[in-house]
């Protein structure tokens, strides 16, 4: 059943292949894994590379490289985090989520990466506590 909404979309510049809101937060990813945060205007260039991105309600933001490799934002540069994660979801500092290669999930919890039953190829966190995956 298809709803009647009036959306108004707004173009912004850009070239992304990958975006995430979290709160005002907006983080995105290109097609050359460059990374790139909304200002409010326009697009900050941050340093790094991502295949994967995600920006929680509070302001965190984690990323994967196209190694596996795992990074939070401090506010200035990327943290690089223990683990392998080919996929990671952010609701906020306290709930990040996390996929690896071989679909094992994730939750960091008390500073490390903790497996929780399920199989998963991608995953993401809503700030309502939330977690839903696809398994292929």
């Amino acid at each position: 059943n298809k709803q009647n909404m009036s959306l108004n979309w707004q173009s912004v510049p850009g070239a992304l292949v990958k975006v995430s809101v979290g709160g005002n937060h907006v983080w995105g990813v290109n097609a050359g894994q460059d990374i790139f945060r909304w200002n409010g205007h326009g697009w900050d260039h941050i340093p790094g590379k991502a295949v994967g991105i995600s920006a929680g309600s509070d302001g965190t933001v984690w990323c994967v490289n196209a190694g596996d490799d795992v990074f939070s934002w401090n506010g200035s540069a990327w943290n690089k985090m223990p683990g392998a994660l080919t996929c990671v979801a952010v609701a906020n500092g306290n709930s990040v989520w996390g996929t690896n290669r071989a679909q094992n999930i994730f939750h960091w919890t008390n500073g490390a990466w903790h497996q929780v039953d399920g199989a998963a190829v991608q995953i993401d966190a809503g700030e309502d506590g939330w977690v839903w995956c696809v398994n292929s």
